[in-house]
């Protein structure tokens, strides 16, 4: 017969128990926030959308700051506009998650040719776009929008 020892009785409790899982870490940078629903809901409109194609992610979609943006961790969407310009954005920034991002601070070293394929790639992107908000009946973009991204790279070459 096994003695029933207090501290055998503690170690058989302690081990009986489920482990208390870690809390799962915030997928979002500081400054940006995660909000599953709003991110299901922009992925299925995408879904739905002429471009389904586009709609998968496997970067976690977070939202915050003035612009959108992506790069190889994460996918940050502005907040300041309606659903349908959101999920078009995030179309746009699908494109780029594709065919590959516009433009690197590594680039800056040949600015130049950085510049001509970042052009080539932001126009493919921002024609994606620009169907995606007529399909889902989004506001029209600026018609400056490329020269104003174009822009801020020339920028950050200097």
């Amino acid at each position: 017969m096994i003695a029933k020892s207090p501290l055998l009785i503690a170690l058989a409790g302690a081990l009986a128990r489920e482990p208390t899982p870690a809390p799962a870490p915030e997928p979002c940078r500081a400054g940006s926030h995660s909000d599953a629903a709003r991110a299901w809901s922009l992925t299925f409109l995408l879904s739905r959308s002429s471009r389904p194609d586009l709609a998968p992610t496997d970067r976690p979609i977070c939202f915050g700051g003035a612009e959108s943006s992506i790069d190889d961790a994460q996918i940050t969407l502005a907040a300041n506009e309606g659903e349908a310009a959101v999920a078009a954005r995030l179309g746009h920034l699908m494109v780029h998650a594709k065919d590959g991002l516009p433009f690197r601070d590594r680039d800056r070293r040949d600015c130049a040719v950085a510049i001509v394929e970042a052009r080539r790639l932001e126009t493919a992107a921002w024609a994606v776009e620009r169907a995606l908000r007529i399909d889902l009946g989004a506001p029209a973009i600026e018609p400056d929008a490329i020269d104003r991204v174009i822009a801020g790279y020339r920028a950050r070459c200097r």
